[in-house]
């Protein structure tokens, strides 16, 4: 079960974030107007690699309801955005869609691949740099057989 994230955020700041949601378009009005709050959370969260349960688990909300905020939520409760933005690594405004996104995230094809990745950032650096040497030497390996094969 997930754990309450605890959030030092004032209940004035909470009513404000809740006007500034409710004053938000919920409907893009063209093919190419902003992505809804439900598709800009679910790309976020698939682009960190994260399952709906690892996003449960980093915000402390339940998974049911970031499927819920995925599929049929137009306008997310103000208090699960702080919440949401910090297991995402995003800031409020980004989450929300009022301000565009720093760097946009890698598309991610394998997220298998992509969380051994992940898991290999956390590595210390000696061992990280390690499993890197390994990596690139087989990559050089397959680039010379490819060459072969080409030449």
């Amino acid at each position: 079960m997930s754990t309450p994230v605890t959030l030092p955020f004032p209940r004035s700041a909470l009513r404000w974030l809740a006007n500034l949601i409710e004053d938000l378009d919920p409907v893009p009005t063209s093919k190419h107007a902003r992505e809804s709050f439900s598709q800009r959370l679910l790309r976020l969260r698939k682009a960190k690699g994260f399952t709906q349960h690892q996003l449960a688990d980093a915000s402390g909300i339940s998974q049911r309801m970031i499927a819920h905020y995925e599929t049929r939520a137009v306008r997310p409760p103000a208090n699960a955005v702080p919440a949401l933005a910090q297991a995402l690594g995003a800031t409020m405004e980004e989450l929300l869609g009022i301000e565009r996104l720093r760097t946009q995230p890698p598309t991610v094809t394998n997220l298998r691949l992509w969380r051994r990745f992940q898991k290999l950032e956390q590595l210390p650096p000696t061992a990280r740099k390690a499993v890197l040497k390994v990596l690139d030497a087989y990559l050089a390996q397959h680039d010379q057989t490819l060459a072969r094969k080409a030449g």
